[in-house]
């Protein structure tokens, strides 16, 4: 990429789902410092991620939010709902917007799509939302919660999986005659 971008074949180089100890790396050995990492953020995956936006900030890296719209989209009803609803409401917004001047604030530049013209007109007029400390705090707060329900689900579906996984050896191993117990 550094060679593409000596060539003038781009004006910039950026990297996607770098964690700290890859930007030290990269850092520490490329010619061309990246100008964006693009990572998934959101208000249940923000305490996890704030360290490396923290970090990117500190070396002049943008952070690139993407998937920010899942609480909404893809995990609806959970405790985000709540106070995005509020603050919706309050600031006459719809709740994406509200999630996206969230990422805002919390120093990401958002990167999202759709297919609906209303919708991306939607996503700009976010950019204009003010939220109080008290707004982002609350979707903080509710987005922790939410992390440690979404790590209870995914320790439970990984249970199942591996339970499921050793009753089927089992039956395979008596299929076969194989004594293990």
């Amino acid at each position: 990429m550094e060679k593409v971008k000596a060539d003038g074949k781009a004006k910039s180089i950026g990297v996607s789902n770098f964690e700290i100890p890859d930007l030290q790396i990269l850092l520490a050995s490329a010619k061309v410092k990246p100008v964006a990492n693009q990572i998934l953020f959101h208000p249940y995956v923000a305490a996890r991620q704030a360290p490396l936006i923290a970090y990117s900030t500190l070396n002049g890296i943008a952070t690139e939010a993407y998937s920010t719209l899942i609480p909404l989209t893809s995990q609806p009803g959970g405790p985000v709902d709540a106070p995005v609803n509020k603050i919706a409401a309050r600031l006459n917004a719809k709740p994406e917007q509200v999630i996206l001047a969230w990422a805002k604030a919390k120093g990401t530049i958002v990167v999202t799509s759709s297919t609906k013209k209303d919708r991306l007109e939607g996503y700009l007029d976010a950019g204009d939302l003010v939220l109080t400390t008290e707004d982002i705090a609350s979707i903080d707060a509710a987005g922790a919660v939410g992390a440690k329900r979404l790590t209870a689900k995914t320790f439970v579906k990984r249970a199942a999986a591996v339970a499921l996984v050793g009753a089927a050896a089992l039956g395979v191993c008596a299929y076969l005659g194989i004594d293990v117990l």
